[in-house]
């Protein structure tokens, strides 16, 4: 059985916290559940499914948004590029799917050419989740609930599309002013790269499930965590919806803190981090140990990983699931 544990401990298990705009292992193993819902291929091409899309669309597949080298960018940039959160806010309420689709439209082309370089893009899983219900024939949020969430028994996660189903007891987010916290209401109606809305409890359902095939078989979920490849085979560190590696993006404390003070340990992990301005989040996964490090905040700013201690701002998830980590590893 794995182990979840759950930073912060006044983080009630019933309580919805949004996943943010990193809801991505939560979601890309239902993709590849293909044989329930048709003969997907990852090496589908999207004009498959968008007809409409401009012929610079021709060469990108659903491997090519799975690994993030398709040259598709974020999406948030599409409506607005203000750095005032209220601002921001106003100009991202109330999109979907569609808006974004549309927006993706009126693009020249991709950043870079295709399969050529790892860039995350938002937009690139906005449409595999539209790519999910043009093919299930049921709306992303039903496909979910009906083949994932409901006979895992994940009682209050959803995904908050433009139906705007009743969250949960939900934790509301908050930003600090100075002295005081301002409330902040998630206020997108996208999903696909985000948008999911969960309790601890049922985060830990999932997670189980992990470590059986319930949802897909083992030789699939071994593709999931292994890294995927640029066209000139170079890799990427990301798999289907997990960052195979960490630690490119780690300082060297924090890397000290996942291989142990002699620096010789070998703990095999996947991960990802996601935020949206007042939420944000970060899981780890330890596939051999079958130990699994979930934190969700739901107050900002947080503080740069290198902050040192005393920083005004608070850790952020990732520095916190890797505290844990080190304390659940190496110290006696």
């Amino acid at each position: 059985m794995t182990a979840v544990t759950v930073l912060n401990r006044r983080l009630l298990q019933l309580t919805h916290f949004t996943d943010s705009r990193n809801t991505n292992p939560v979601r890309k193993p239902h993709l590849k559940l293909s044989n329930q819902i048709s003969d997907l291929s990852l090496d589908d091409r999207l004009h498959t499914y968008f007809p409409g899309l401009p012929s610079w669309g021709a060469g990108i597949t659903l491997r090519h948004l799975l690994h993030h080298t398709s040259g598709l960018p974020g999406y948030i940039q599409f409506f607005s590029t203000s750095e005032d959160i209220t601002e921001l806010t106003r100009s991202i309420t109330g999109i979907d799917n569609e808006d974004v689709l549309e927006r993706t439209m009126r693009l020249s082309g991709p950043e870079f050419p295709v399969g050529s370089q790892y860039s995350y893009s938002g937009v690139g899983y906005v449409l595999l989740a539209m790519v999910v219900a043009i093919v299930s024939g049921q709306s992303f949020a039903d496909f979910l609930r009906s083949n994932v969430f409901e006979p895992l028994g994940m009682k209050h996660i959803l995904a908050y599309d433009s139906r705007r189903p009743t969250r949960h007891r939900l934790a509301h987010g908050y930003l600090r002013k100075g002295d005081r916290f301002e409330r902040w209401d998630y206020p997108m109606l996208t999903v696909g790269d985000g948008g999911l809305f969960s309790t601890l409890s049922d985060l830990f359902l999932w997670d189980q499930a992990l470590n059986t095939e319930w949802l897909v078989s083992k030789a699939t979920l071994r593709r999931a965590f292994t890294s995927g490849t640029t066209s000139d085979g170079a890799e990427t560190g990301y798999g289907f919806g997990w960052i195979t590696n960490v630690f490119p993006y780690l300082s060297a404390a924090e890397r000290r803190q996942l291989i142990g003070p002699g620096g010789g340990a070998d703990i095999r992990h996947v991960a990802h981090g996601g935020s949206c301005i007042a939420y944000f989040n970060y899981m780890i996964r330890f596939l051999e140990a079958q130990r699994t490090i979930i934190v969700l905040t739901n107050r900002g700013p947080i503080a740069p990983a290198s902050a040192p201690p005393g920083h005004p701002d608070f850790p952020g998830p990732r520095v916190r699931a890797h505290r844990v980590a080190e304390i659940l590893f190496f110290r006696n």
